[in-house]
This record gives C-alpha cells, structure tokens and sequence, in this order.
C-alpha cells in the first residue's frame, strides 16, 4: 500500500496545532480528532460501493453503500483514543483490538499471545530531556 501524504490546508492547520507546544491538552484532544476524520475520509476514499435504492419519506430513491466489510484496528497507544471518529464515520465497523509486538530488525509483525516473556530481550533507552516529561526526563527507560 502506498504512503499518501495530506495536502489539505485544514489537515496542515490542525497539525500546526497539535505540533504547538502551547496548546492546551482539551484543544489538543478536539485537533487529534479533527485529523482522524479527515484522514479516515481520504484513506475511505477508495472503498468498494454496491449501488441499490433507498425508501425515503417521499418515493425510493438512488442509494450508493459500502460494499465491503471495515475493520478499525487501533495501534496502542494513540489508537484507541481516535478510534471513536471511526465509528461515528463507519457505524457497522468491526473492531479487532489486539497487542502486537513488531521486530524491528526484520519489520515484522507477531501476535504477542504467540509469545512469552521469555521471547523478550531486555532493553535501555535514555528518555530526552524535556520539561514536559515526568522529572525533565534525561532519565533511564528500562524494559
């Protein structure tokens, strides 16, 4: 599947917003939420659509539906918090929640109930200094 990168001037704005150090964390729920929907309008672009007709109040009408079952697979950590657009968008969505643990030296992806703690290596990393961080950060993360 190929990468597609937003041009749209409201994608840019709500991103120059969530980017701002200076915006507030409500402000910063309602941008992330913004961009989910404008995304999901472009990544649904392309779906599958049967064509059939509708009972309105009036007479029946000319419909067009999506043909193919959605399913919403949240990443954690941010993607269950942006999960709700999608279902306001994709009402008939499934929802597979899952944890993965992805192996980055091949990019590979497995099912973390496939494997045990033991199949875990230790790991270090330094946490960048940041104000905004618990402590300033500069801190040791182990795991």
């Amino acid at each position: 599947m190929p990468l597609t990168v937003s041009r749209h001037p409201l994608v840019a704005d709500s991103l120059a917003g969530l980017r701002d150090k200076r915006t507030d964390p409500e402000e910063f729920r309602v941008l992330a939420r913004n961009v989910i929907t404008m995304l999901l309008y472009e990544a649904t672009a392309d779906l599958p659509v049967r064509h059939g007709t509708v009972e309105t109040p009036l007479r029946e009408a000319d419909a067009s539906m999506v043909a193919a079952e959605v399913v919403a697979i949240p990443v954690l950590r941010a993607g269950p918090g942006l999960l709700a657009p999608v279902l306001e968008l994709l009402p008939r969505v499934s929802v597979e929640v899952s944890y993965f643990r992805r192996w980055f030296g091949n990019f590979a992806v497995t099912d973390n109930l496939a494997v045990t703690p033991a199949d875990f290596t230790n790991f270090t990393i330094k946490a960048p200094s940041d104000s905004r961080l618990p402590g300033g950060g500069g801190y040791a993360v182990t795991g």
